[in-house]
């Protein structure tokens, strides 16, 4: 069972990434889980409560949390999370480095961007 996190602090962003998820995994006939969060914060607290995800959707800029922060505390208990940055802002592109992600996702969400970035990540989870 695959284990997927979402994490945008815009409800709409949220649910249009979840919904993409679901779709695409279910087509590829996986066994996942999708758990949302709405702050990066409550990211790692459900970290700490369910264990460590494989696959995390991380908006950069989220309300309250800067989400290459959290990255980073998500790699350290869990160094094969595949981090998959979500932003509408290419200026943490450098930044975000540090943390290895393994690929961003432009905003507005785009489904066949979704769609690839699944199909490619899923090969190495």
């Amino acid at each position: 069972m695959i284990t997927i996190a979402a994490c945008d602090d815009k409800e709409q962003d949220l649910q249009k990434l979840i919904e993409y998820i679901d779709k695409e995994f279910t087509r590829l006939q996986v066994q996942y889980k999708i758990i949302p969060c709405s702050n990066g914060q409550d990211l790692l607290y459900v970290q700490d409560e369910v264990g460590k995800f494989d696959i995390v959707f991380l908006d950069i800029e989220l309300e309250r949390d800067n989400g290459i922060e959290v990255a980073q505390e998500l790699k350290k208990n869990n160094p094969c999370c595949q981090i998959i940055f979500v932003s509408g802002y290419n200026r943490y592109y450098k930044e975000a480095f540090r943390v290895q992600p393994f690929q961003f996702v432009d905003k507005p969400i785009k489904k066949e961007e979704i769609i690839q970035v699944i199909q490619d990540v899923a090969e190495v989870v």
